[in-house]
């Protein structure tokens, strides 16, 4: 599916080359993503600031950053070192018209990971269609970029879903419900799907939500936009890793995280010697800033339109960095002992500050990865229909095993597991609460005596109750 991110998936299909395992898969794509990203933020800075000292620092800030470590989905990062790449090249090509080029094929290619990016596609078909027209560039530059366009749309499709974006819209909304009104009239909480339909009728996308209701539309985009001034302070742990560190009690903590934030800055101003490439360096960057603000419009209109979500705010990076470097690009360390001797500080400090990431993972993911082994542990090769709402434990499990998604139930449970032969259930409150499942009465009937349904009940290692079809095609 085109608006399902195909170049996120061609990713996965290369790294699928070195392991067939969908678990190990997915834990190698995690790991990749958050040390690639350091790692080619760290080239962009140097390329910049011709400092290895300044490059090292940065990137391991971002390293060990919450942001770095918890924003989901990784597409978000994957699209991040595609921007940081074009970043990279960019610095190598002295032309302006390669430069947008190679900035509005870059849009071209991320519109296929994340098609919110689209606005900013547009914004540069517009600018280099307006700059050929003025003959500010040659013509043969747009059709380079049209021509790339066609090709994409016909072999990939047209990067672009209504749905995707309403459930963003309605998942955002929820957000902002207070407790007591999100409950049914049995007291149960509602879904998102439920809260959307109630206050926005059925849309069909977010445009029919604001012509439904334009009253609650404009509420949500107002709570965003009140969060926006309280984005810098999400960025400082950049430069301020202040969460992390806490070692002999806050006054000594604060101390030791204000010492290593002023490193850099230090090493600047014991060293000030004009940098050679600083006109290349300056020109750069004022293009790499032009890009970034062109390529934060996408983000910000999903932190404006739907909620402040880490995988929206990580995508604000790129802008967050090129300002930064601003600061690092008329300076350069030329005394090789001192530029050593810094670095090597550096890494000391680096590593004896190194956060202890153990009590910040909860125990979601491990209960999750645990169902899914002890799942495997069935050794079923038939044909198995599995019932779960936690987002999809089939895509693990084998080719043999069919998520059936709670969403498409309209009848009885009883003639749900009939109708979708349905012979396997993992039993979570996700799955129980789900708007389906909650005001079912064959469904409590079902927990009360599976066996009455053909099932049997079992609890498996990680705690989590599975019903299984009583028929031996699960033994």
């Amino acid at each position: 599916m085109s608006d399902w991110g195909p170049v996120y998936s061609l990713w996965y299909f290369i790294l699928n080359l070195f392991t067939n395992d969908p678990i190990n898969l997915y834990y190698l794509n995690y790991r990749l993503m958050i040390v690639l990203l350091p790692v080619i933020m760290s080239v962009f800075i140097y390329r910049l600031t011709n400092n290895v000292i300044i490059s090292f620092f940065y990137s391991y800030l971002l390293l060990i950053s919450m942001m770095n470590l918890f924003a989901w989905p990784r597409i978000s990062h994957f699209l991040l070192i595609v921007i940081l790449i074009t970043f990279i090249a960019v610095t190598f090509i002295k032309s302006k018209e390669k430069k947008l080029v190679v900035a509005g094929l870059t849009t071209l290619i991320i519109l296929y990971i994340r098609p919110e990016y689209v606005i900013a596609f547009f914004v540069f078909l517009f600018i280099i269609g307006f700059l050929a027209i003025k003959k500010k560039i040659k013509i043969n530059n747009l059709f380079i970029v049209t021509a790339g366009t066609t090709l994409l749309i016909i072999i990939l499709g047209v990067p672009f879903s209504s749905s995707r974006s309403l459930t963003a819209f309605g998942q955002g909304y929820e957000k902002y419900i207070p407790q007591n009104e999100r409950l049914d009239e049995s007291g149960k909480v509602k879904e998102w799907t439920e809260i959307l339909y109630d206050d926005f009728g059925d849309p069909g996308s977010i445009f029919e939500a604001m012509k439904n209701n334009p009253g609650e539309f404009f509420f949500l985009l107002w709570q965003n936009i009140k969060s926006l001034p309280g984005l810098p302070s999400i960025y400082k742990e950049f430069i301020f890793p202040s969460q992390f560190i806490h070692i002999s009690g806050p006054l000594i903590s604060r101390i030791l995280v204000s010492l290593i934030a002023l490193i850099p800055l230090l090493i600047i101003f014991l060293n000030k010697n004009d940098n050679k490439n600083y006109n290349q360096s300056l020109s750069n960057i004022k293009f790499i800033i032009g890009l970034s603000f062109i390529l934060c419009i996408p983000p910000l209109s999903g932190i404006i339109l739907f909620f402040p979500r880490l995988h929206y705010l990580i995508l604000l990076l790129p802008l967050f960095y090129s300002l930064l470097v601003i600061i690092f690009i008329p300076f350069t360390i030329k005394n090789y002992a001192t530029e050593v001797s810094a670095l090597i500080l550096v890494l000391i400090l680096s590593f004896i500050f190194l956060p202890d990431f153990s009590s910040w993972f909860g125990k979601q993911d491990a209960q999750n990865r645990n169902t899914i082994i002890s799942l495997r542990n069935l050794n079923s090769d038939v044909k198995i229909n599995i019932l779960e709402n936690n987002g999809g434990f089939a895509y693990y499990l084998g080719e043999n095993y069919t998520w059936i998604k709670i969403h498409s139930k309209e009848e009885p449970f009883g003639e749900f597991l009939i109708n979708q032969k349905i012979n396997l259930i993992v039993d979570t409150e996700t799955l129980s609460q789900s708007s389906q499942l909650k005001n079912d009465s064959t469904w409590y009937k079902f927990l009360t005596d599976p066996r009455s349904f053909g099932f049997k009940e079992n609890v498996l290692s990680s705690g989590v109750n599975i019903f299984l079809k009583e028929n031996g095609d699960l033994d």
